[in-house]
């Protein structure tokens, strides 16, 4: 079983979010990815039934960078986030490993830092 990391992240409206992130087994030895995908939700408090939020590999926002150094990125589009109005939430991230176990590998806190400049035109 493994134990998940606790992380903060930070979230700007309206603009692009990138977060790599690097799993290593034991903070030492990078895992290989390969195979793996993973899925992330945020929702207001842990309890909540609503999802504020979801990103997954099947739709694009993780991908795998460097599978055998363990490497993977969260990208989400500036025009996501800019639709976002919480001030704080939870998430976790899950993996699904090729022989479909699931393992919880990051846990925390969302804060939105919400937009000052917004555009006054319709993309």
């Amino acid at each position: 079983m493994i134990t998940p990391a606790s992380l903060n992240l930070p979230i700007y409206q309206g603009s692009t979010f990138f977060k790599r992130f690097i799993w290593k087994e034991n903070r030492q030895n990078p895992t290989d990815i390969s195979g793996y995908t993973f899925q992330m939700q945020i929702r207001k408090d842990v309890d909540s039934d609503i999802v504020i939020a979801e990103f997954s590999s099947a739709t694009g926002e993780f991908t795998i960078e460097d599978a055998a150094a363990g490497a993977f990125v969260l990208e989400i589009e500036p025009t996501i986030t800019r639709d976002m109005t919480f001030t704080e939430a939870v998430y976790d991230i899950e993996c699904t490993y090729p022989d479909e176990r699931i393992s919880r590998i990051i846990e925390g806190f969302v804060v939105l830092s919400k937009e000052v400049t917004r555009s006054t035109t319709s993309p």
